[in-house]
């Protein structure tokens, strides 16, 4: 699945950008949660925009037996995320992976069964969290309190998983990912990576700002340009 969506992503570039194309770190292919802690991986994650956590009924399920003292690779991913988020230093769109429900279809003139395959939408919004805080979890806040010089509490499983089922995210039937993932696309192209161009750090690599056009009055302006009474023909921003 995550193969797919990376392989997906990979065919699409950046709305109005001459260098356009998107860089992915996939964590179950480059990150060694072994070698690299939660505070080192934070570090990491701030060089990036974007995080999309993949979300499934059976991951959940899994988190849901937590138990203190327990670790979980991709919950940890998603505390370090959250946390990232409160400073906005990065962006949150999950995944909602739904399942394939299969149902047998009986015919009264045969013995026989058919088999028919139906996409069945994310519904995994009410599944009962743990109050508990991971090891992991624990040992991250240690660090943060360290290098803030003020005390910073753990998340619990609870409040990790539930805020993240906060964010708008993107419902994705599995057996047909194309449409979904290019919405993904064009969200971060046109909401979240403006935002962060300002900050990329070889400025040369990318080229000035790309110039845009209010559909509203044909205004030219580039994103750092527009905000709240920049066009003289309409109120608030140009669009």
């Amino acid at each position: 699945m995550i193969e797919r969506i990376v392989k997906i992503v990979k065919t699409h570039v950046l709305a109005n950008e001459k260098v356009g194309t998107i860089s992915i770190f996939n964590d179950a292919s480059t990150i060694n949660h072994k070698k690299l802690g939660q505070f080192e991986l934070s570090l990491a994650l701030q060089e990036t925009c974007l995080f999309v956590p993949i979300v499934t009924e059976s991951c959940l399920k899994k988190l849901s037996t937590l138990k203190e003292g327990s670790t979980c690779e991709y919950l940890t991913n998603w505390e370090t995320a959250l946390r990232l988020s409160e400073s906005s230093q990065v962006c949150i769109i999950p995944l909602f992976i739904g399942n394939k429900k299969t149902d047998s279809l009986s015919s009264s003139s045969s013995s026989t069964s058919s088999i028919e395959s139906t996409y069945q939408q994310f519904s995994g919004f009410t599944t009962i969290m743990p109050d508990i805080c991971t090891a992991s979890s624990i040992e991250y806040a240690k660090k943060l309190s360290e290098v803030r010089g003020e005390l910073v509490m753990p998340l619990n499983v609870k409040t990790i998983v539930y805020n993240v089922l906060k964010f708008s995210g993107v419902f994705v039937d599995p057996s047909n990912l194309e449409g979904k993932i290019e919405a993904l696309v064009n969200r971060f192209s046109q909401e979240i990576w403006p935002v962060f161009r300002q900050f990329w750090k070889n400025k040369e690599e990318i080229g000035p700002e790309p110039i845009l056009t209010c559909v509203q009055c044909d205004q030219k302006y580039t994103w750092s340009q527009n905000k709240d009474g920049v066009c003289a023909f309409h109120r608030g921003f140009v669009r």
